[in-house]
């Protein structure tokens, strides 16, 4: 009897029905995908990324890991988008991917680490809040707060970086938030520093981004 072929779902994951000859071609199949993570044709590349990251086999992350060194930016974005879909396991790749000279594979790894939600991403997310492109650091924000009290300590950190923006934004994303272990630096903050951020483009004094965060915890206890 002939090993069942692996079939294609609508949206590119890879669908198994238990028998022990499909789950054969299966296996054989994703080391073709990961083979293919390296075809000279960049879109085969790109689709290869896709497949797997719908394909939601952890075993992918280190060949999508290395595919974040891709000469192709459309190839480093898919390999990024796969990354965040397969979770935790993802977590170092997905920090790596901040670094990218690619501000759209930066934007998406702060997307996918929000949705990781794992506080262990918290540190590069803080660092992303530097980035010259708003919708990585909207982003990164997004990401942080999602990740929620966990970050808290790296976004009190934060406080004493020396861009007033990421001081803003770090104050910003405390009071949504909520947690009052960062009442005390942010009370400081509002009391000392009246640098000017850049948020949305808008400018905002640091000192006030700070003052309405603690408002807004203090309104939740």
């Amino acid at each position: 009897m002939n090993p069942a072929k692996p079939t294609l779902t609508g949206t590119g994951s890879l669908r198994r029905t238990g028998s022990l000859e499909e789950s054969a071609a299966l296996d054989k199949y994703f080391a073709y995908l990961i083979k293919s993570l390296r075809d000279p044709d960049a879109a085969s590349r790109i689709r290869a990324a896709q497949v797997l990251g719908d394909h939601g086999d952890p075993r992918a992350v280190e060949a999508l890991g290395e595919a974040l060194g891709d000469p192709d930016a459309g190839v480093r974005q898919q390999a990024t988008i796969a990354l965040g879909k397969l979770g935790a396991p993802a977590l170092d790749a997905l920090v790596a991917a901040l670094r990218d000279p690619d501000k759209d594979v930066r934007q998406f790894a702060a997307k996918a680490l929000g949705q990781v939600g794992d506080p262990r991403g918290a540190a590069g997310l803080v660092i992303a809040l530097h980035d010259i492109h708003l919708d990585v650091r909207s982003q990164a924000a997004f990401a942080l707060s999602r990740i929620g009290a966990p970050a808290v300590e790296a976004l009190v950190n934060a406080l004493q970086d020396a861009d007033p923006n990421v001081r803003a934004n770090a104050a910003r994303i405390l009071g949504q938030i909520g947690d009052a272990r960062a009442l005390p630096a942010l009370e400081r903050l509002a009391q000392s520093d009246r640098g000017l951020a850049r948020i949305t483009g808008s400018l905002v004094n640091v000192a006030e981004a700070a003052r309405q965060a603690v408002e807004r915890i203090k309104s939740k206890k």
